[in-house]
């Protein structure tokens, strides 16, 4: 993965029509969240799409409340979503042909000070993203 991709998803829309971003954007500014930090400690292996991500052994409660409450507003907002259990992970190789070597790693802290909305330009070269908008911590450098 390319730096410039590492991300944590939060929720999967899919495509949309271009006239629903307005709503998601005002899903997303409904959001009242404050920093916290998302511990980066394992190394796995998702064997069927073969993708190598790290994760935490202590997932943040904050990280997963953040999530589903997101998940469950985009819902009532009549968005078809991916039905599946949030498992925070940053993807970081496609197509692995193995597992990784070890399944812990250095812990990393990576703060989460805000969210973005991402949209998703595919090219025969992989896919390229593009922030639409970014919703910020009450209490992060960016916030209100």
């Amino acid at each position: 993965m390319r730096r410039d991709t590492l991300h944590q998803t939060l929720a999967f829309i899919g495509d949309i029509p271009r006239e629903r971003i307005s709503q998601l954007i005002a899903v997303g500014r409904t959001q009242r969240f404050t920093t916290f930090g998302f511990e980066l400690d394992l190394l796995r292996r998702w064997g069927r799409n073969r993708i190598v991500w790290a994760g935490s052994s202590t997932p943040p409660p904050a990280l997963c409340a953040l999530a589903l409450t997101l998940v469950r507003q985009l819902s009532d907002a009549g968005f078809v979503l991916e039905e599946r259990d949030f498992v925070p992970h940053v993807t970081l190789v496609r197509n692995s042909e193995r597992e990784p070597a070890f399944d812990t790693i250095e812990p990393l802290v990576w703060m989460v000070e805000d969210f973005v909305l991402v949209e998703s330009i595919r090219t025969g070269k992989g896919a390229n993203y593009r922030i639409v908008e970014r919703f910020a911590a009450v209490n992060g450098p960016a916030g209100p």
